[in-house]
């Protein structure tokens, strides 16, 4: 059996990236988090951290380890759950620590929805629902950081469940008023702008661009008549300040869902795939 002041004590740095900040978590000094850590690596037979000048990396046996803990710590909050009476449970039926990652355009429009109930309706479940940018998303259900996470795109690797959860269309939006010739991304590797125009034969040389870091930037600085950008088409409706430039083909962008393959699922973890699937296909139908 693995020491839970161990464990507690490799989630603490894990979390933090600090041997320094995960012993003041867990509220012991840092030569007391060393010991922790290295009696558990002794234990295991494995490193689970590389020590950086500025932070604590986990290893690949490290990453392994911090998706045990966090689904132990799942199914240990169903349980004790469970065990107690009716009266101290509350009216929910769910219990524990959800993790959800996702890109800026689903996240605050699809899933928070999608999870809405889930939420409002178990009080003991602890929700930690955040955007990344699209490169980051493969490396933050590695990590443990989230347990599911929603990307444009598939992850073959071993350990990982897929879902295709429908199809995002892309279409382009400008200004109800005025319109200089500029379009708007996320960034200067951001794609999507490069991908519809060459779907539809548009000639963009020469065209200015300005970034706005999030979807939401973007769709303020068309409607504040900056001027045009891709963006998902479920975004528009019913969004003041811009209109939909008709007469282009619509660029089609797959969704996916991924979690690590697990035969040991959490109720909340289960409900709340199956919330997401709903959504999704309501939503980008």
């Amino acid at each position: 059996m693995l020491a839970s002041d161990r464990l507690e004590a490799f989630a603490a740095v894990a979390a933090e990236g600090s041997f320094t900040r995960g012993a003041k978590r867990v509220g012991i000094t840092q030569s007391a988090m060393s010991q922790r850590i290295r009696k558990l690596e002794e234990e295991l037979g494995a490193t689970l951290f590389v020590r950086l000048r500025e932070r604590a990396r986990l290893t690949a046996e490290g990453e392994a380890l911090l998706r045990f803990v966090r689904a132990r710590e799942g199914l240990e909050a169903e349980m004790l759950r469970g065990l107690r009476p009716e009266a101290e449970r509350g009216a929910g039926r769910h219990a524990g620590v959800l993790r959800v990652a996702g890109f800026s355009s689903v996240t605050r429009s699809i899933l928070v929805p999608a999870l809405s109930p889930l939420v409002r309706e178990s009080p003991a479940v602890v929700a930690h629902v955040f955007a990344r940018e699209l490169r980051d998303l493969a490396g933050v259900l590695r990590s443990g950081e989230a347990d599911l996470v929603v990307t444009d795109r598939e992850l073959p690797e071993p350990g990982i469940e897929s879902l295709h959860l429908g199809d995002e269309q892309n279409v382009l939006v400008e200004p109800r008023g005025p319109c200089p010739s500029r379009f708007l991304d996320h960034d200067p590797d951001d794609t999507i702008t490069d991908r519809f125009a060459t779907l539809n034969g548009l000639d963009l040389a020469g065209v200015p661009r300005s970034y706005l870091d999030d979807i939401y930037g973007i769709l303020d600085g068309v409607a504040a008549g900056w001027g045009r950008a891709v963006v998902s088409a479920h975004l528009v409706r019913g969004r003041a300040g811009l209109r939909v430039v008709r007469g282009h083909e619509p660029l089609r962008t797959a969704v996916f869902l991924h979690g690590r393959a697990s035969r040991f699922r959490s109720s909340v973890e289960r409900a709340a795939i199956a919330a997401i699937v709903a959504t999704f296909a309501r939503v980008l139908a």
